[in-house]
Order: structure tokens, then sequence, then C-alpha cells
């Protein structure tokens, strides 16, 4: 849930956002294979601690590896490296 400490860990995330894959935001959508609703799960330890992270139907892959062009959306880069800051962020601290 978004209420977990990981999505407020550095930055503060309020929405999951469906992160395109390269050449699929040019066409107008972001979606594909008709996933339209991204999830984030986590897989915990019986001692409840977060420790696997799971993306689906969200590219931040993607979002970072073409952060630098011009052509995508800065909208879906910046919520990308938000994820990651707090990821890191969160593995470090807990």
């Amino acid at each position: 849930d978004l209420d977990h400490p990981v999505f407020s860990t550095y930055y503060d995330i309020d929405e999951i956002l469906q992160v395109p894959a390269y050449g699929r935001f040019q066409y107008g959508g972001t979606s594909e294979r008709d996933g339209y609703v991204p999830y984030v799960k986590g897989i915990e330890d019986d001692d409840g601690r977060l420790m696997v992270m799971i993306n689906w139907n969200t590219d931040l892959g993607d979002a970072w590896e073409w952060s630098e062009s011009p052509a995508y959306p800065f909208e879906f880069s910046s919520f990308a490296y938000k994820m990651g800051i707090n990821f890191i962020v969160y593995a470090m601290t807990h």
C-alpha cells in the first residue's frame, strides 16, 4: 500500500504512475498488452522486513535508460528516479 514507509523514505510518492517503455508513449499510450494498472508489490521476511520490491506494468528501467533523451517525457523519468532513490534509501536505513 502507498502508506508503506518505502513510499515516503525520501520522496513522497502518492500515486504509482504507469511508466511506459520507450516506444509506447510515442503512440499515445503507456500500457502494453492491455495492462492498464501499475503495481508495486513487496516480499517480506518472517519478521515483516521488506526484502524484495517488484514493479509490474511500470517500466522504471526504461525511464532511467531514456531519461537523457529529450523525446522521453520528464514526468516519467523523474517519477522513476524518485522511486529508485526511495528504494535505495529505504534499503540502506531499514
